[in-house]
């Protein structure tokens, strides 16, 4: 039976023949061959063909594996090779029964009288990914389109700034894919038609040259934190002391609270740190929860104000200012709470200059790299509010760098001590995602005010920022490095102020809380 691999038939007669092939069966004729296929008195086999020529008795009937219906043997013979051999004729595959596989016949002989059967060739193993065998020389790694689980974004670039919200897996690693079969990205070109400068992954807009600076910093961060080479056995490699301001200080990799929980079992990660002997904290370090334990609260006005200290009559430094709505708020809860106002408003920015248009930006690209000189006019709010603040006896102040205090506050008003110190909704840049620049800047404002001296003992930080900003930004450990812990904090109530991003665009927060720090 041809299905099994063996040959039936009667015994051969001069001058008959039958034609045996991968297309049909012939049932009488003469067949001809080349000198390479059969001969008569002998049987010769083809070294490759799509047929075979088997002699054939008067009477004999089709073997039985050749009925209707049958399995066809099938010839696994390439073209090339078949035109090598002198056949012209195209090689038709035979029909296989569902479920059988083809395997290529072995070489052939054959003796006066009868057919001998070609042996089975062997078949060799192959390994298996998910079902699917990989043939010699295939990529045991699998391909993006085939994990759907999988999300892309993690896999490619390390993060995903859907966070926790993200509905894919963040367990996998890009060490477990073929990334090079996966479509490349058109080049990005300039005006001038040459290709841009190649980009940083994870964040857009960011050159090599910004990653290789961030990455310096990062060292800097590792080598302040933990020492390596003190868990040979790797009993810790998931510990989260490894996570500090949005960067695994092993891998050196940017990742946020949500991402890292993936990455820190990740085979990228694990492999690391085998390779450095495991870490360990320096003595004296700390790593304190990231999360917050309590719930978010609904807003209240006067919880805010109790919570936030406003109107306790202390003097309050205000930074980050965009339109000022924020200190004027601030400026109206004071007068009427003490008839007077102790309050210093400042803004990173310039004061504001008619000739640097105001543009709004919505691309991620275009956010990333966005910067401004001077405060933009916000159709007029940022005069009127400038002015309220001053006639009800405020100081207003331009170019204050939150991470300079000394060198930016101190100059304008020297001698001046603060009871509050405000920061609302800080920020690096208006880049979405994972952003150790943000962290960053929170970790230098508090360092900044210890080193300033201008927070009165006792006195108290505040930052106003999402809820899911502490977590993501390790908020908890900034202020720990610096010698500041939690007190305490509250949900930011309804109409408060404008928030404003720094093109003065208006933005709505959600979920955003005032979190007070004192020193330890």
């Amino acid at each position: 039976m041809y299905g099994s691999g063996m040959y039936g038939g009667a015994a051969t007669q001069k001058g008959q023949w039958a034609s045996v092939g991968p297309a049909a069966w012939s049932t009488s004729g003469n067949a001809s061959m080349s000198s390479k296929g059969w001969t008569k008195g002998k049987v010769v086999a083809p070294k490759a063909g799509p047929s075979i020529v088997a002699p054939k008795a008067v009477g004999a009937v089709r073997p039985p594996a050749m009925q209707v219906g049958a399995i066809r043997p099938v010839w696994s013979a390439a073209p090339t090779k078949a035109k090598a051999a002198g056949v012209s004729a195209p090689l038709v595959p035979g029909r296989l029964a569902p479920g059988t596989q083809a395997l290529a016949p072995g070489p052939m002989a054959g003796k006066m009288g009868k057919v001998v059967a070609p042996k089975a060739a062997v078949m060799p193993v192959m390994p298996m990914i998910g079902g699917i065998a990989v043939p010699p020389g295939g990529s045991l790694k699998r391909k993006l389109k085939d994990a759907p689980e999988v999300c892309w974004d993690f896999v490619k670039k390390g993060s995903c700034i859907r966070g926790d919200s993200c509905k894919w897996s963040h367990e996998a690693h890009r060490d477990e894919f073929d990334l090079a079969s996966a479509p490349a990205t058109k080049k990005q070109k300039t005006n001038s038609g040459a290709a841009a400068p190649k980009q940083g992954s994870g964040i857009k807009g960011r050159t090599d040259e910004d990653r290789a600076k961030a990455k310096e910093d990062y060292a800097v961060w590792r080598d302040e934190r933990i020492t390596f080479g003190t868990d040979t056995n790797g009993a810790n490699a998931s510990s989260l002391d490894w996570w500090y301001a949005q960067v695994c200080l092993v891998c050196l990799a940017e990742c946020d609270l949500a991402i890292y929980q993936g990455h820190r079992k990740s085979h990228r990660h694990l492999a690391r740190y085998k390779e450095v002997g495991g870490a360990s904290l320096l003595p004296g370090v700390l790593r304190p929860e990231p999360n917050l334990v309590l719930p978010l609260q609904p807003p209240n006005m006067d919880k805010w104000l109790s919570v936030s200290g406003f109107t306790s009559g202390g003097s309050i430094l205000a930074l980050g200012e965009q339109d000022y709505s924020f200190s004027l708020s601030i400026a109206q809860k004071q007068m009427a709470a003490t008839q007077q106002v102790r309050l210093v408003a400042t803004s990173y920015l310039a004061a504001h200059d008619p000739s640097e248009p105001e543009v709004h930006v919505r691309d991620d690209g275009l956010r990333s790299t966005y910067s401004r000189k001077s405060l933009p006019s916000m159709e007029g709010a940022l005069d009127k509010n400038i002015q309220e603040i001053q006639y009800l006896g405020g100081t207003v102040l331009h170019s204050v760098d939150a991470t300079d205090l000394l060198g930016t506050l101190y100059t304008q008003k020297p001698d001046a001590l603060y009871d509050i110190i405000v920061f609302p909704f800080p920020r690096a840049s208006l880049r979405r995602g994972v952003d150790p620049s943000n962290p960053r800047l929170i970790r230098n404002f508090f360092r900044s005010v210890q080193q300033s001296l201008v927070l009165n003992p006792g006195g108290v930080i505040e930052l106003v920022l999402l809820r899911s900003q502490y977590g993501a930004w390790d908020i908890a450990c900034m202020g720990l490095e610096a010698g500041f812990k939690l007190l305490r904090h509250t949900a930011l109530p309804e109409n408060f102020y404008q928030s404003r991003e720094m093109s003065g665009k208006t933005w709505t927060p959600k979920d955003a809380e005032i979190y007070v720090f004192g020193q330890v």
